[in-house]
């Protein structure tokens, strides 16, 4: 995987918020951190998990139709994205789930649990 340096330079984001991404990732057993020698990843999302995402790839689709129906272009709608998705992690927003460790595929590809993102109070 790519240094904390490099995806910080990269996506412009908090250093501690990639630490945090890659911290999750470790606790989830999909990375593992080898000091000196970098962060590998260890294994893939679970089936689970991929029906997640695909909901979330549709439900991304339809925003985004949404948005060319408002008149946005390309240009303004990846713009709109990804100031809403900064500012969110300037605001420290932990997108890790407020419930066990791998519930929250679970939850997003319907599997009855009730998992949500939590934010850190300062």
């Amino acid at each position: 995987m790519p240094t904390v340096k490099d995806v910080v330079a990269r996506l412009a984001i908090n250093p501690n918020t990639v630490l945090k991404a890659y911290r999750e990732l470790e606790h989830e057993g999909l990375a593992a951190a080898r000091p000196g020698v970098g962060t590998f990843v260890t294994r893939t999302l679970t089936d689970a998990s991929l029906a997640a995402h695909g909901r979330l790839r549709q439900d991304l689709r339809r925003r985004l139709a949404k948005a060319r129906l408002a008149g946005l272009d390309d240009e303004s709608i990846e713009a709109l994205f990804m100031t809403t998705f900064r500012a969110a992690s300037q605001e420290d927003i932990a997108w890790a789930p407020s419930c066990a460790p791998g519930a929250w595929a679970r939850s997003t590809a319907g599997a009855g649990r009730s998992c949500s993102p939590r934010s850190r109070s300062r």
